[in-house]
């Protein structure tokens, strides 16, 4: 058995649902072969890392989401590449995770043929994609947590967010919403204890509107710190 792993290098953050058996397919390049996983319904924040077994000539390609939970349920194409491979008729089955549980979930098989000899190295990853996510499918209001902070809805689909937030320690309690690349572009600091909600229009500091992309939201005391991936949807 031969397992191979790499991770992904994407920013994205967790109910992870994965799809009922989207499309699924390989692309054979020489003793090289890409597995697709297209239109497959997950978790908007989900973030993959690929993991791929090799018994003989059954392949088993593991999806292991390590995302964020996000309230939204969104679609995602999905591809890794791998080789070289032995000649030889060839099974793949594909499996994901679930962020909050971590159950793995069967999602379909595909078969495909090898005909050029691969060489004596070992069978590596060379590659994976993941696609941002598109498609969206529903969003759902979260409970309340005991704590930390819950964002919705997520995505924002229009002009007001809700930022829900329940702390143990209500020192030096703020929170601030943050781009990708780290930049601070809103603040709410000296919040009250305790659960509380936060109506937020999505403008900056400067009171512009937060273009569609990827934010983070962080929820901070002394003590603790939540955070949330948030997708701002374009502007109705």
């Amino acid at each position: 058995m031969k397992r191979i792993v790499l991770l992904l290098i994407a920013v994205t953050g967790a109910i992870s649902v994965c799809g009922q058996i989207p499309n699924i397919y390989a692309v054979v390049n020489g003793n090289e072969v890409t597995l697709w996983q297209t239109a497959a319904q997950r978790n908007c924040c989900a973030l993959y890392q690929m993991e791929v077994d090799q018994d003989d000539f059954t392949i088993t390609w593991l999806q292991k989401d390590t995302g964020d939970v996000c309230y939204c349920i969104c679609h995602f194409d999905l591809s890794v590449t791998f080789g070289p491979l032995s000649v030889g008729d060839y099974t793949a089955n594909v499996y994901c995770t679930e962020a909050v549980s971590q159950d793995t979930l069967f999602q379909g098989s595909t078969s495909f043929v090898i005909e050029s000899a691969g060489d004596k190295d070992p069978v590596t990853i060379i590659d994976t994609y993941q696609s941002d996510c598109y498609n969206y499918v529903s969003v759902s209001e979260p409970a309340i947590d005991n704590y930390g902070l819950n964002v919705f809805p997520n995505p924002v689909l229009n002009n007001e967010l809700t930022i829900r937030y329940r702390s143990l320690h209500g020192d030096n309690a703020g929170i601030y919403i943050y781009n990708v690349t780290g930049q601070l572009l809103k603040s709410f600091d000296n919040l009250s204890p305790g659960a509380q909600i936060i109506k937020w229009d999505l403008t900056n500091e400067s009171g512009s509107r937060l273009s569609p992309g990827i934010y983070f939201v962080i929820f901070r005391t002394s003590k603790e710190t939540s955070y949330s991936r948030l997708v701002v949807s374009s502007a109705p």
